[in-house]
């Protein structure tokens, strides 16, 4: 038997194609170094085998094949993969529609030993995810009936992948099936997909009353349909009428609903790279998911990807050999313009007090608009920190019901990833004001560093940030809902306590409805350990660790000592004066209380919010400044907070503080 030969050259790897009609076996064979994706298709029909090979590299390979044209046998090799570099086969994309047909997942999975060998197990559990979401695919006529008059035209095309043509043969037999009198398809469907056959519309069957009211599309329809009845002088009957009238003005608003994020990385310097990298990460996801860059605001330092320390400038990643996150996003605020003034007047809308910063673009949201926030950084108990300031949890909780007051939003999500986390909404979110929560920790606890690389010797990422980000690059939006996403982080994040605040009936809301509604092809990148996870507050002195003992020379491994002595020196004495004023303010000068001042890690009741928002941030103004000296901000809202609720006031503390710090200002204690 005969073989064809194509060698794929580089300048034709974007979409080569072979419409000619092979007889006999077919190889394609891929020998040059490709850095983008490479796509075959293969349009024509094939009598016997077709063979695809890649023998040295690219990004993504797939391989088309219409159902029509199936060949006996489908088979694929991979010569070599280079070491350090995400490599993805997709053969068993090939006609995977007819493949699944009427079969088991076993028996799939032996089909596709059968067909494509040797079998890729790696993608094992994306093919598992990929069948299981064609298998869960309703027909077009259950489709029509209990799912398209809550879904747009375009999401039913993209989810489930039926054509224009038929999704408006559906249309029109949900029409017809209302015993309005016999009409052709509407307009936009013979423009758009061709008519329909008498056939296929009396096989569809009808949707419910009740359905009917929820699709805006439809209504759109029925009227488009109402002009042609007109021109056959066919008039509907009084009570379509009414409806339409009735109905409309509700569902142009319900289905007007904008999708907002405000994304937030509030820390600078490489050795915190983690959290811009799972910022960025987070933006790279909703752009997938069709939110355009009109509805999405990015606060970030930007001082990573070119950083000296950086090895790879201008690129930073997320996951162990993962994809660049950085590529492409946005730089609405930078630098100085990252402080929480700025972050609340972008959140709550105010366009006149960002006016000449950054870009000046703000959460412009209306009453049925939905808004995500992720806030990735270092907090302690009441607080999370910005480059150069902090933001309160009471600030924030009062912007939020002052936002909900005004109807700035219809529902809000936060991700909130920092220490003490819980701290920022526990005992202050209200639970009926349409506001959800997760936190990566609890009001007492921090959160954890993962990820560890050896080339950029820093942390990629964060526990909780990675997982919930993960699984949502894996996941289909309109199915997931965020409480099942809440589950699965919190039990995949053993480092800490994750947790959820707020309005807990928004949680049984898809994810699609905060983080975008496209659907993208799952990304499932090879599963990376996490035992390196380290908490967050350490992680200064671990890195500074890991530079001794990677030293490769006397002098390298000397001058990484110095910093810990340093670091040490320094951390000494803002301890020495945190001990000053818990003596100060203990009701026993006993070192066993002192001590419960300075290491008990609690809740924050409800009544001592006000007093630690006053003490945190006269502690920040006079002793050291919490934002640029994270060593103060790992102590000392702890034994402000702890303070505060033994019963001591604001007042007393402020006193205690004006007695206590006369230093001169103080920065860079890690």
């Amino acid at each position: 038997m005969t073989s064809q030969y194509v060698s794929m050259k580089r300048s034709a790897m974007t979409s080569p194609t072979s419409r000619s009609e092979f007889r006999d076996d077919v190889t394609v064979s891929l020998d040059q170094t490709f850095r983008d994706d490479v796509t075959i298709r293969l349009d024509e029909t094939f009598r016997d085998d077709v063979t695809v090979g890649l023998m040295s590299s690219a990004c993504q390979l797939s391989l088309s094949i219409p159902a029509r044209n199936e060949p006996k046998r489908l088979s694929g090799f991979i010569g070599s993969a280079p070491s350090g570099r995400t490599f993805k086969t997709v053969f068993w994309k090939v006609d995977l529609d007819t493949v699944a047909k009427g079969k088991t997942w076993a028996e799939m999975l032996e089909q596709l030993k059968a067909m494509w060998w040797p079998y890729p197990g790696e993608q094992l559990d994306w093919l598992k995810k990929y069948y299981f979401r064609l298998k869960s695919r309703p027909k077009l006529d259950e489709l029509a009936t209990q799912r398209c008059c809550h879904m747009t035209l375009r999401k039913i095309k993209s989810e489930f992948g039926y054509s224009t043509r038929e999704i408006c043969c559906a249309m029109v037999a949900m029409m017809t099936a209302r015993r309005i009198p016999e009409m052709v398809a509407p307009p936009m469907c013979i423009v758009r997909g061709g008519g329909c056959s008498t056939g296929e519309v009396n096989r569809c069957p009808v949707c419910e009353k009740e359905d009917l009211l929820h699709s805006k599309m439809l209504l759109r329809l029925l009227m488009l349909a109402g002009c042609v009845a007109a021109t056959l002088a066919v008039v509907f009957p009084p009570s379509v009428n009414r409806f339409l009238e009735e109905q409309q003005g509700d569902l142009d608003a319900k289905n007007d609903t904008k999708l907002w994020v405000l994304i937030v990385a509030g820390s600078n310097g490489f050795y915190n790279y983690r959290h811009q990298a799972d910022a960025y990460h987070a933006y790279q996801i909703m752009k997938r998911h069709g939110l355009p860059d009109e509805q999405i605001i990015l606060m970030h330092f930007d001082d990573i990807a070119h950083d000296p320390e950086n090895p790879t400038p201008g690129i930073v990643i997320n996951h162990p050999n993962g994809s660049d996150v950085y590529k492409g996003v946005l730089k609405d605020y930078t630098g100085a313009t990252v402080t929480a003034p700025n972050f609340l007047n972008i959140l709550s809308g105010n366009a006149k007090a960002m006016k000449g910063i950054g870009s000046g673009r703000v959460i412009n949201s209306r009453p049925q608009d939905h808004i995500f926030v992720n806030f990735v950084d270092h907090g302690a108990p009441g607080l999370v920190a910005f480059p150069s300031d902090e933001l309160s949890a009471t600030d924030l909780n009062a912007v939020i019901k002052k936002m909900y007051k005004a109807k700035r939003f219809a529902k809000m999500l936060f991700y909130v990833e920092a220490c003490e986390s819980g701290s920022m909404f526990e005992n202050l979110l209200p639970k009926n004001i349409n506001v959800f929560a997760t936190t990566a920790a609890n009001a007492e606890e921090s959160s954890y560093a993962c990820y560890y690389d050896d080339l950029r010797q820093t942390y990629l990422g964060d526990v909780y940030s990675v997982n919930w980000m993960e699984d949502t690059d894996e996941e289909n939006l309109s199915k997931e809902t965020i409480q099942t996403q809440f589950e699965l982080v919190k039990g995949e994040t053993n480092t800490s306590h994750v947790e959820e605040y707020g309005d807990l009936n928004l949680a049984k809301l898809v994810l699609g409805e905060f983080f975008g509604g496209s659907f993208a092809d799952p990304i499932v990148l090879p599963k990376a350990s996490k035992t390196d996870a380290v908490p967050s507050e350490q992680v200064y002195m671990k890195l500074l660790a890991i530079k001794v003992e990677k030293a490769t020379s006397k002098e390298e491994r000397h001058y990484w000592s110095e910093q810990i002595r340093s670091a040490g020196a320094k951390r000494s004495f803002l301890t020495k004066t945190l001990v000053k004023i818990a003596n100060a303010v203990a009701d026993n000068p006993a070192r066993s209380n002192v001590e419960a001042l300075l290491r008990t890690r609690r809740p924050i009741d409800e009544d001592s919010h006000e007093c630690l928002a006053v003490a945190n941030k006269f502690f920040s103004k006079t002793c050291f400044s919490l934002a640029k000296n994270e060593f103060a901000l790992f102590n000392a809202p702890r034994l402000l907070a702890n303070a505060c609720m033994d019963g001591v006031s604001a007042k007393q503390l402020v006193q205690v503080m004006q007695e206590v710090c006369t230093h001169q200002p103080m920065t860079g204690i890690h």
